[in-house]
């Protein structure tokens, strides 16, 4: 009995042994057939199949054609995310190309002997659509400042060449004929959507009179004897419809006055409950500061606009005073 006993104990372990390796074998084809059916989507029995070679060749074709399938599908994955990140930078340093340009073309305000200025510009996006310049010429200063429609680099591009032409076409000489001329180069060469506003300024220490012209932009306040009124005139933006007359407006300058150009980025500035600044609220901040000189009032305004809400279109500001007393250029020794 003890022998027989000990043949069966034996007998069994050796069946335990076998029964254990077969379970392990099959983990393992289980291991890689659960891999293979993670990827695919298909049963478990066909990884089986793959690996016991047992079950119809035809039934493996559409597992063995989708898990290569989904193999090619990460690999041209991973490709597609390589050539959007080379796409990202090759953007990237068309926006930087873009904003040099522009750049380059917006100069800070020149000295002058009656006026002080100051400016700040600040675009939504990489680039922006506004643009500003100065003409200085003897007594006098005149000031641009306007907005292309659109955002981004198309809008930066037409800003930038309009900033050229505005210099080439001398509005210090004829300021009628300045904006005729610009109006027609507009229409001829800007796309059909396309079309800008602009105020044109011109500041006279000697005849002491403001004269500004408003194609389609929003108002400039004038800050005098500490009141703050807005300009009303207003005319078509430029590159609209042809043979526009733009009208002028005229204002007495007295020493101390300050005038405010701007966007209609600061009056378009929203709260969290969704209320624009309006050109009111933009009143309101000029007369709060108006004793500040250019540059304080420059930058208070900024940064009360972004204490408002949010901005979501370019900031161009443009603050010009008539000096109390003429500048005095110290001589060298």
């Amino acid at each position: 009995m003890t022998e027989w006993a000990s043949a069966a104990t034996n007998r069994g372990e050796r069946a335990q042994e076998r029964r254990q390796q077969r379970a392990k074998e099959q983990r393992g084809r289980d291991g890689w057939a659960g891999v293979c059916r993670k990827l695919s989507g298909f049963p478990v029995h066909w990884g089986r199949n793959l690996w016991r070679r047992r079950g119809p060749p035809v039934s493996l074709l559409p597992y063995l054609l989708l898990s290569g399938g989904y193999a090619a599908l990460l690999v041209g994955l991973r490709q597609r995310l390589g050539g959007l990140r080379r796409e990202e930078q090759r953007l990237r340093h068309d926006a930087d190309a873009a904003w040099e340009t522009q750049l380059a073309t917006l100069t800070p305000p020149p000295p002058h002997t009656w006026f002080e200025a100051a400016v700040r510009y600040q675009p939504a996006q990489a680039v922006g659509g506004d643009f500003y310049a100065f003409f200085p010429g003897g007594p006098r200063l005149g000031v641009i400042l306007g907005d292309v429609s659109g955002k981004g680099i198309p809008a930066a591009l037409a800003s930038t060449s309009i900033c050229q032409l505005a210099r080439w076409l001398r509005p210090m000489e004829d300021p009628d004929g300045f904006l005729a001329n610009m109006n027609r180069e507009l229409l001829e060469h800007l796309r059909p959507e396309t079309f800008a506003s602009m105020v044109l300024a011109f500041l006279d220490s000697a005849a002491k009179r403001l004269v500004i012209y408003n194609a389609g932009h929003p108002p400039g306040l004038i800050v005098s004897g500490g009141t703050v009124q807005h300009l009303r005139q207003s005319n078509l933006p430029l590159g609209m419809f042809p043979g526009v007359a733009f009208v002028p407006e005229s204002w007495p300058l007295r020493r101390g006055d300050t005038l405010v150009l701007y966007s209609d980025g600061f009056i378009e500035a929203r709260n969290a409950a969704g209320e624009e600044l309006t050109l009111e609220g933009l009143e309101a901040m000029v007369r709060r500061h108006a004793a500040l000189p250019p540059e304080e009032l420059a930058s208070r305004l900024i940064d009360e606009t972004h204490a408002f809400g949010e901005v979501i279109d370019d900031l161009t500001l443009v603050v010009v005073q008539y000096r109390s007393r003429p500048l005095t250029r110290s001589r060298p020794a």
